[in-house]
This record gives C-alpha cells, sequence and structure tokens, in this order.
C-alpha cells in the first residue's frame, strides 16, 4: 500500500514538472527574445533562445518516458505507449530542428557552428515537424480522453475535467490549424495571418497541455496549502509564548445578600466551592472556586475608584502566569501596545505574600490583569 502511494506520489511529481516545463517554454522563449515573437518555438534552436527549447524538449522527452500513467484497459493504446511516443517525438523535434531558413536573419548554419544538428533539409524538416505535431496530437489527447477516466463524480473531478477537455481541444485545434496553414503554404508559399502564427498556436497548445498537466499533478492543491501556509506564517505572532491561564474574574454586584444566595445555589451546585470571604472597609468578597480558577463577586461601598470599573458587571479578567519575570515580560510588550495601564507591576501582599500583578484596560477600557501568586 504505502509503495503504491509513494508511485502515485512519483506520477503526481511528473506531471507537476511537465505542466511546469509546458507553461514556461513560450514565455521563456519570449523573454529572451525581449518580446519578440519567432516564426515558430522551434526556430529558437538558432537564437540565444535555445538553451530554453532544448532543454526543455528534452526533459519533456525524458519525464514522459518515464511516466506510466493508468493501467492497459479497453484501450488499445496504454498511457506507458502513449506516453513513450510523446517522448521520443519530443526527442526528436531537438535531434533534428526545424528547417534553417535563409530568408530568417537569424538563421545562418553556414557562418556559425553553434547549430549542433542546424540543417537546411527539407526531408528532415518534415521529420521534425510530424514529431512536433505527434507530441502535441498525444498530449492534447491524453488531455481529453486519459485524464478524464475515473467514476468520482464529485464537484470538484468534474471541474477538472471540464479543465482537461477544454485545454486538451484547444490544443487539437492549435494542431489542425497550424497542418491546414503548412498545407496552404505548399500552394501558396505566401499565406499567412501574421508573421508568427505558427509560434502563436504552438504557444496556446504547448501552455493549455502544461495547464492541463499540472491540474493533473494535483497543482491546484499545492497552491492552495502554499496560501494557507502564508497565511498562518503571516498572522501576527502572540505578544508572549508564555503560557498563562484564566486566574480569577471578579463581579461587581449592587446587591451582595441577594447575589450571593443566587451563587451559592448556582455554583455550589455545579462543583465550585467557596474559597474565600472578606468583609472591610471598602466592601464585601466572596470567591468561588474550582480548580485553578476563581470567580469573585463584590460589592464595593465607595464605587469611587479608577483603578477598576466599579459598576454592576465585569470588574476584571486576571491572567495568572508562573514567575515574576513573565509578569514583567508581558508589562513591557503591554506598554508597547499603546494601552492605558492603571497600575504597573508591584507585590501585593494584602493578597498573597507572593502576589505581584499589574493592571491595564485593552483598546475597549476593559480592565485586565497578569498576576503570579
Amino acid at each position: 500500500m504505502e509503495e503504491k502511494k509513494e508511485l502515485m506520489h512519483s506520477y503526481y511529481r511528473i506531471r507537476k514538472f511537465i505542466g511546469i516545463l509546458g507553461v514556461l517554454l513560450p514565455i521563456l522563449i519570449l523573454w529572451e527574445q525581449e518580446g519578440v515573437a519567432l516564426p515558430s518555438i522551434s526556430h529558437s534552436y538558432y537564437t540565444s533562445s535555445a538553451i530554453f527549447f532544448i532543454s526543455i524538449l528534452f526533459a519533456f522527452g525524458l519525464l514522459l518516458i518515464s511516466y506510466k500513467g493508468y493501467e492497459k484497459g479497453d484501450e488499445k493504446l496504454s498511457d506507458n505507449l502513449l506516453t513513450h511516443i510523446a517522448g521520443f517525438s519530443a526527442l526528436m523535434v531537438v535531434f533534428i530542428p526545424t528547417l534553417c531558413n535563409e530568408r530568417l536573419d537569424f538563421c545562418d548554419i553556414n557562418s556559425s557552428s553553434d547549430y549542433l544538428f542546424g540543417h537546411k533539409d527539407k526531408v528532415k524538416y518534415i521529420i521534425h515537424i510530424a514529431s512536433a505535431g505527434l507530441f502535441l496530437t498525444i498530449m492534447g489527447w491524453m488531455s481529453i480522453y486519459r485524464f478524464t477516466k475515473g467514476g468520482d463524480e464529485t464537484l470538484k473531478k468534474k471541474r477538472k475535467k471540464i479543465i482537461y477537455k477544454v485545454t486538451g481541444i484547444l490544443v487539437l485545434v492549435c494542431v489542425a490549424l497550424m497542418i491546414i496553414e503548412l498545407g496552404v503554404q505548399k500552394h501558396h508559399s505566401n499565406f499567412q495571418v501574421t508573421e508568427y502564427d505558427i509560434f502563436i498556436l504552438e504557444s496556446i497548445a504547448v501552455f493549455s497541455f502544461g495547464i492541463s498537466w499540472l491540474v493533473k499533478g494535483k497543482a491546484i492543491k499545492d497552491v492552495i496549502d502554499l496560501k494557507n501556509w502564508l497565511l498562518k506564517r503571516n498572522k501576527e505572532e502572540p505578544i508572549n509564548k508564555t503560557k498563562g491561564k484564566i486566574g480569577h474574574i471578579i463581579l461587581n454586584v449592587k446587591d451582595f445578600n441577594q447575589s450571593e444566595l443566587f451563587y451559592d445555589r448556582l455554583l455550589l451546585g455545579i462543583g465550585f466551592k467557596v474559597d474565600h470571604v472578606d468583609e472591610g472597609d471598602y466592601g464585601k468578597m466572596k470567591s468561588y472556586k474550582q480548580g485553578g480558577h476563581n470567580l469573585w463577586i463584590r460589592f464595593d461601598k465607595q464605587n469611587k475608584s479608577e483603578t477598576f470599573v466599579r459598576n454592576v458587571g465585569l470588574d476584571h479578567l486576571a491572567f495568572e502566569v508562573k514567575s515574576k519575570s513573565e509578569v514583567d515580560n508581558i508589562f513591557n510588550l503591554v506598554k508597547e501596545l499603546d494601552v492605558k495601564i492603571t497600575r504597573e507591576p508591584r507585590m501585593y501582599p494584602v493578597y498573597t505574600s507572593k502576589y505581584y500583578a499589574f493592571y491595564f484596560r485593552d483598546p475597549n477600557g476593559i480592565p485586565l490583569e497578569i498576576f503570579i501568586e
């Protein structure tokens, strides 16, 4: 099972490589030619962009020959045979390049030895054209009839099949148009829509099968995964990597006795225990505890302090950390956030002998505390 899975991943990689090369071939040639198109992609063999033409076609050949594809079913020709033929055709396009036409100012094999297999032989030219046509035809055929195989008809699969069919049809239409134009030129040598008809049609065909192979190689999933990774990576880092927890929440109440009866019934009934009761000059407080968390109710007699919000409702939310240095580190970070700090870090022996905390407001004015006890 693992071996089969690894084999499938290998096929996905080959498909992606073929797709990437197909998309890049016309782009790289145009880039090297500074945006000036050639009579055909094959003519790049006689220019400085030959490095791209030769290396990419050579890579096509090797990758396609190494690609096995689907097992043979009812078809007379297996994927393995088709890709072998396409691979050898791609190599033939390199080893038997197109005709070096003396009418082209960039092509002169008599004055340069740079063109290893350059020629003016019309028989070789026919072999080159036939190899290129066969290569593109097989690429289009596979997109339409082989990549669309499979019985799983999910919406995603249906969309992919549309891409395979559209790109495959584009390849075959371009091949057909090139055959028509070259055929007409045998009788009418000047027949052409533009100087670059063949280059344009070849570029569309190569780019189209490149897209098809990319989709078949699950490149869309790779792009989505990359996007998600980048988004995750670019998310704002937390202000501190300290592991804190909610230490306690204090609620201000307007009637302590009534609230005490309510929370006794509610909280004691769901597993909380009374942890602390305090009554002083400023008011009454009672703490209910479960695990490491405390919920306090408080009635403030004076209701004048600016340190906390003394109105009925949330008094403040406190986060407990593990050390005094962590309190100080977070304090330094909070200072950079441009929010109001109501009490700077200090000891509070009135709470416990080790209680160390600072108090601040969030951008909405909600009071918060960071402490260690």
